[in-house]
């Protein structure tokens, strides 16, 4: 479910996991197979941007695996990797369209996912298409503002500041950004600060030097020269610790980074993009987070809007998402019912574009004809059943606050009313146990409609 994914194909699973592990900061999908013959399926299923193959296999080679993936899709990118008693292959590769050759063992996986970084960059420009365009669906007034914003700030070197709730595209909009800029050739490097451990992030940011801690047998470049002329997007910026906050203002500050153990600095050129959905000013305040670099970080601030403030733009993005998964899963689906589109169009989304992404997914999925039905959303207890996103309490005024709760409370009701009726007023009214007309009134207060009647008695009333 990434903008754009790898593909590992090696015969070894061990080997298979630990590059897994490796590509995490990149946070890019990542699939992987011990079977050449198998890539293929994979290939036509996910689309990858990069493949990572192995030369020397049982069955199909390395070499014929690529063979068969220019025939299919010229535009990915493969990256051979083999011993260096192969060399002579390796060459072969190359010559026959592989982009990059990288010796196996590695022993740096920095270098590794560099490598993939640049390939799939070559991919996605050859594609003539970013890696974040098909995700930044909508047509809605917030988002035409969005895209008219990115379109703004990609024509710039500034740092990006992106704010906006979990699940609202922060990554895809620094993708759009670095893809309209100057660096869109150059790699870009996706960090989840908050995936990575106190003790690790510095290192990987930087990388270190020859025994600069134990374990630490090579040098190894961090993740800012591995995005070197392009763009290196850090996020959950609020997670990091006030070490790395330290290192990352001189970043900002000096254009320069130092490994960890190392006595000199290194001068970097890379754009940052950062982003967040804590309150850094509340970060500030309690000491957590520091301002000189906030407000180095913000120079240019881009707010993302949530789901629910997108007017018109849930049901877009569910069919696009219907007929994408449609494909990749090999089912019939090609529309909603009118049920299935009030329950979306009902719920408030409070994981934004993940939630729906996931909810979509799973009712295609489970789905058995060429109609997506409200039963298919329903299935496995989807988070579409649940309350959730209550305000806070605090010692504040107490009339306010109960006014607050309450209209929460009949606003997420009335929505989930909705969504489990398919928007039948009738049928509401008759499991709440409201009288129709209060029914409503109350719907119309809260900004809610319901379905257009279905029979004669309900035109009546």
């Amino acid at each position: 479910m990434q903008p754009f994914s790898v593909l590992i194909v090696d015969d070894e699973e061990l080997f298979l996991k630990a590059v897994s592990r490796d590509l995490l900061p990149l946070g890019v999908g990542v699939h992987s197979t011990t079977s050449a013959a198998d890539a293929l399926t994979l290939l036509e299923q996910y689309r990858p941007a990069v493949v990572l193959s192995d030369i020397r296999m049982p069955g199909m080679s390395g070499i014929d695996l690529l063979g068969e993936i220019k025939r299919v899709d010229p535009t990915t990118a493969v990256v051979m990797i083999s011993g260096t008693a192969h060399a002579t292959e390796a060459v072969t590769a190359l010559k026959l369209g592989a982009f990059d050759y990288v010796e196996k063992p590695y022993t740096d996986a920095a270098e590794l996912r560099e490598v993939l970084a640049k390939a799939a960059a070559a991919a996605l420009v050859e594609r003539g298409t970013s890696a974040s365009s098909p995700r930044l669906l909508g047509e809605s007034a917030a988002m035409r503002r969005v895209r008219t914003a990115i379109d703004t700030v990609a024509r710039t070197d500034a740092t990006v500041l992106i704010v906006g709730e979990s699940g609202t595209g922060k990554e895809l909009a620094a993708r759009a950004i670095h893809d309209r800029s100057r660096r869109a050739t150059k790699p870009f490097v996706a960090v989840n600060c908050a995936a990575i451990s106190e003790s690790l992030l510095e290192s990987e940011l930087f990388g270190h030097e020859r025994g600069a801690f134990t374990g630490a047998a090579t040098s190894r470049r961090g993740l800012f020269e591995a995005a070197q002329g392009g763009t290196i997007f850090l996020d959950e910026i609020g997670h990091v610790s006030p070490g790395v906050q330290t290192s990352l203002l001189r970043v900002l500050q000096e254009r320069e980074i130092r490994r960890v153990g190392a006595s000199e600095s290194t001068k970097v050129d890379v754009r940052v993009v950062a982003a967040t959905n804590a309150n850094l000013s509340r970060l500030i305040t309690e000491g957590r987070f520091r301002l000189d670099l906030y407000y180095r970080l913000n120079v240019i601030e881009l707010q993302l809007p949530p789901l629910r403030r997108r007017e018109g733009d849930v049901l877009l993005i569910a069919e696009h998402l219907l007929h994408r998964f449609a494909k990749e899963l090999g089912k019939q689906a090609v529309s909603f019912s009118a049920e299935a589109m009030h329950v979306l169009e009902a719920h408030r989304w409070p994981g934004n574009v993940r939630e729906l992404e996931n909810i979509v997914y799973r009712a295609v999925l489970g789905s058995s004809g060429r109609t997506v039905e409200r039963i298919d959303l329903e299935r496995e207890q989807t988070p579409l059943q649940a309350l959730t996103d209550v305000p806070p309490l605090s010692t504040g005024n107490y009339s306010a606050q109960r006014r607050d709760l309450v209209q929460h409370f009949e606003q997420r009701y009335l929505e989930l009313l909705l969504a489990r009726t398919g928007g039948n007023l009738s049928q509401a009214a008759r499991l709440s146990g409201i009288d129709r007309s209060n029914l409503r009134r109350m719907l119309r207060e809260h900004g809610l409609r319901p379905m257009a009647v279905h029979s004669e008695s309900e035109r009546a009333s």
